[in-house]
C-alpha cells in the first residue's frame, strides 16, 4: 500500500499521531500481511510527511509484528514467527 500521510488541522503532533492510528486500523483490517510505503510530501503549509524525521515519526508509532502477543504477529504463518521474534524484516 503506498500512502500519503495527508494534511493536520489542529497541530502537527496530534496529526502524526492520528495519521498512525490509522495506518494501524487499516492494517488490522486487512488478513495478511501487507507493505506499508509513505510517501513524502512537498511540506507546504499543514501537510504531514515533509521530512524523513516525521515519516520516522509516523514509522515509530505503528507497532513491529516482532512479539509473540503483537496482535499483528498472528497474520503470519508459523513458520515466519520465529524470524520475526528474532528481528528478521519482511
Amino acid at each position: 500500500m503506498v500512502s500519503h500521510p495527508g494534511n493536520y488541522l489542529d497541530d502537527r503532533g496530534s496529526g502524526l499521531s492520528r495519521n498512525a492510528e490509522s495506518y494501524i486500523e487499516c492494517l488490522e483490517a486487512v488478513p495478511g500481511s501487507i507493505m506499508v510505503l509513505l510517501e513524502t510530501t512537498a511540506g507546504t503549509g499543514t501537510a504531514l510527511g515533509s521530512s524523513f524525521e516525521e515519516l520516522a515519526e509516523i514509522r515509530a508509532k505503528i507497532p513491529s509484528p516482532a512479539p509473540e502477543e503483537n496482535r499483528f504477529l498472528r497474520r503470519y504463518p508459523p513458520s515466519l514467527r520465529s524470524g520475526l521474534r528474532s528481528g528478521a524484516r519482511l
